[in-house]
């Protein structure tokens, strides 16, 4: 093997230095020493660097995972059984679903890599073009389920006059197929642009010789805004005014309790008031871990694309690379982890989940039917 040639590779363009290219590093230039690269200081640098990644990789990415996975499909069965009572319920099942599918393509994907030094991604063609396709439009299609689910949170709470014309049951699962449709659409691409490159010593898949220019320069960025910063900036702003409106109804709420003798249709409203609230703020949780994991997936996405216009050395680069593979695990929280939201901020959800472990028995008589209380029928909940 010709480490030089890997390292430069490495070095000049991360994007272009896959987990099979560091891991042929690892067990050739740097175990064995070839050309007596590891004997040099800042080779040791490099090889810790390598060694923090691969950990985390190894022993991280498994538990995210299981966790994941079973997490997401219980609160799959949870909220699938309770879409015919509010939209949002609908959108939540999509959202457990396309986090199972990021899971597998995904972070399977980069363990199986790391513990083997093979990736399904280059075995021919067809794989090489699927698994692209697939990683992309699954993460991405479940960022823009988030983005769908906080817009609909923000009609509900900042316009509920205009919930029930714009957040209906039987439209939600309609409505999440339109952005899903729209990122295959994008995504398409995938399927001529990239296939299986022979490189010196193995095959691998890569943008093909007509299209590096938008693989390598062009799509990182649109990648970004579609994945992080567009999102971003519209999960922020729109969480923004909710907050706000929120903190209007509390202050409003704190002045109507005030009030000693109050009818049964004020208690009745009072009462699906708070479970609205709690439902929102369940919401909020889920998109605001999505703003926390994703921001340091924004900060190395916008380093990279400078990286790769600057010379670098070896060190900085298995530095930077650790990095990266911290941001992207932080990316795979982000898709493993709104079950322990729903149990941690919804006590109705908790019980919904007894009563499937356990049955009615377990379950309090007053959540029978939907564990959240539906807005659909009262507009002027917040």
């Amino acid at each position: 093997m010709n480490c030089t040639y890997w390292m430069n590779l490495c070095v000049r363009h991360v994007n272009n230095c896959t987990y099979v290219d560091l891991y042929n590093i690892e067990q050739i230039c740097i175990n064995k020493s070839e050309d007596g690269l590891s004997s040099q200081p800042p080779y040791l640098s490099l090889q810790s660097a390598y060694r923090i990644k691969q950990n985390l990789i190894l022993y991280v990415s498994p538990i995210l995972f299981v966790f994941g996975v079973i997490g997401n499909l219980l609160s799959f069965i949870v909220l699938n059984g309770q879409t015919k009572k509010i939209s949002t319920y609908s959108y939540l099942s999509a959202l457990a679903i396309m986090d199972i599918c990021v899971l597998i393509v995904g972070l399977l994907r980069l363990w199986m890599v790391e513990l083997t030094g093979r990736d399904i991604n280059n075995i021919s063609n067809i794989t090489c073009k699927l698994v692209q396709f697939l990683g992309y439009v699954c993460s991405d299609s479940s960022v823009w389920l988030i983005v769908t689910v906080t817009t609909e949170r923000y009609i509900a709470v900042c316009h509920p006059l205009k919930t029930q014309l714009l957040c209906k049951t039987e439209r939600a699962w309609k409505i999440s197929l339109l952005p899903i449709l729209v990122i295959c659409a994008i995504n398409s691409h995938f399927f001529f642009t990239v296939s299986i490159q022979q490189k010196p010593g193995l095959a691998e898949c890569e943008a093909a010789p007509t299209f590096e220019l938008l693989v390598h320069n062009v799509w990182p960025w649109v990648d970004a805004v579609i994945y992080s910063f567009l999102p971003f900036v519209i999960i922020g702003v729109l969480n923004g005014f909710i907050i706000r409106k929120i903190s209007q109804a509390e202050k409003k709420r704190k002045g109507f309790l005030q009030v000693k003798h109050r009818t049964a249709r004020e208690l009745r409203r009072l009462k699906t008031t708070d479970s609205n609230k709690k439902l929102t703020y369940i919401l909020l949780s889920v998109s605001f871990t999505f703003l926390v994991t994703a921001t340091p997936m924004n900060i190395s996405l916008i380093f990279t694309a400078f990286w790769n216009l600057r010379p670098g050395d070896v060190e900085e680069a298995a530095i930077f690379h650790l990095i990266k593979t911290v941001t992207e695990l932080l990316m795979y929280v982000n898709h493993s982890i709104n079950f322990f939201l729903y149990c941690a901020t919804g006590q109705k959800f908790r019980r919904s989940l007894v009563k499937l472990f356990c049955g009615k028995s377990f379950a309090n008589s007053n959540t029978e039917g939907a564990f959240f209380t539906s807005y659909r029928n009262t507009p002027n909940s917040l």
